[in-house]
């Protein structure tokens, strides 16, 4: 077993070039919140493309905290309305 930081570097010959290839580090981003996924966008966004990642999430969203809020009428299936919230916690200035 190799660890999580090393790589394997990959030598192949191709015509009369040489190619050397890392393989894709693997990342596990816990939480798929604001946080969570602007990591994983700005990985996925590295000009190398070197990055496997997977997104876990415990919720049935992803957003974390941050949701939104649709209110349905049942009758019709018709949105009425909708706000989007955000952090459940104000601290007061120090």
């Amino acid at each position: 077993s190799r660890s999580p930081s090393s790589s394997i570097i990959m030598i192949r010959r191709t015509s009369s070039l040489l190619y050397i290839e890392k393989e894709k580090i693997k990342v596990a981003i816990l939480g798929s919140g604001l946080t969570g996924c602007t990591v994983a966008s700005t990985l996925l966004e590295s000009p190398e493309g070197k990055f496997d990642i997977t997104l876990f999430e415990a919720g049935r969203n992803v957003g974390g905290r941050m949701s939104t809020r649709r209110y349905i009428d049942t009758n019709t299936g018709r949105q009425l309305s909708q706000f989007d919230h955000g952090c459940q916690v104000i601290q007061p200035p120090k």
